[in-house]
């Protein structure tokens, strides 16, 4: 067994490591973060993260393959007037910066979708506070190619249930195989893929989040899934951790949806009799 203090130093080097080569990329780099060949990729940040965001920008736009757009969602008007030169540099190589109203982690799609008349392309979401590795867009869309049908991601969790329903969401156990399911819960911080059929489904869905899951978007977009038959698959037998950008998990969202009991307060008032009943389905099957 891996000693974790061993573990977490490891990654804190990397991080240090990895945050410095992409510091110098923001410097000096004039390469584009874009391709017309990618997917599209969305991802959100807030106050005191704005400063550090272009971390996991940079690393997405150095990768073997690149978006075709690159979207960067904030909800503070004046920050979008007022940008920090690291994300200047970035929107003169191709990042799209778009100002939207504050939806939380809902940011990371839902301006995206309901911006949109049709969809075309798949939608990659991305987190703010993960240097992602080089082949980390390619291998998503691997998997997108592969299974089309499905929504695809790098981390998952499975579903658990007992007599009552849902069983507490910090006792669900990482995913550890890649057959679609719908008892697989997509994790969004190491990038899911979604078609763009079920694009369509979220804008059609509109804003009902707000009063059920206002902070816990991976529960509103499993949800959906369920509802319109859209399974889930981790593209690997182990879900990945990717390194973290140092300092962002001060304020996390984890603290309060996993060690707060938010995402089981979201979790109730979500699923609905119906949802537990296929959930059940698909654990007989």
């Amino acid at each position: 067994m891996r000693n974790p203090f061993v573990l977490h130093k490891k990654n804190r080097l990397l991080s240090r490591l990895e945050t410095l080569k992409l510091y110098y990329r923001n410097r000096s780099s004039q390469d584009p973060v874009t391709d017309p060949a990618g997917p599209v990729v969305s991802l959100t940040t807030f106050g005191p993260r704005i400063p550090i965001v272009y971390i996991a920008i940079e690393s997405i736009g150095r990768g073997t393959l690149k978006p075709s757009r690159l979207i960067l969602w904030l909800d503070e008007a004046e920050r979008v007037r007022d940008l920090p030169d690291t994300l200047r540099r970035l929107a003169a190589r191709g990042l799209d910066i778009r100002y939207c109203e504050d939806l939380g982690p809902h940011k990371k799609y839902f301006p995206y979708v309901q911006s949109q008349p049709h969809f075309d392309l798949p939608l990659v979401t991305a987190d703010d506070d993960v240097i992602y590795p080089k082949y980390w867009l390619q291998e998503l869309m691997q998997a997108y190619a592969a299974y089309p049908d499905c929504i695809n991601c790098l981390r998952a969790k499975h579903v658990r249930l007992d007599g009552e329903g849902l069983v507490p969401y910090d006792n669900w156990r990482s995913c550890t195989d890649t057959r679609p399911s719908h008892l697989h819960f997509a994790t969004g911080v190491s990038g899911v893929v979604y078609p763009p059929a079920f694009q369509q489904v979220l804008k059609d869905a509109g804003d009902g989040f707000r009063s059920v899951c206002p902070r816990a978007d991976d529960i509103w977009l499993h949800a959906q899934a369920l509802r319109h038959g859209f399974r889930v698959r981790q593209a690997r037998p182990r879900a990945v951790h990717f390194v973290e950008v140092r300092g962002t998990q001060k304020s996390s969202l984890n603290r309060s949806n996993v060690q707060g009991g938010g995402n089981d307060r979201q979790l109730r008032a979500m699923y609905d009799a119906s949802d537990l009943e296929r959930l059940r389905q698909e654990l007989a099957q």
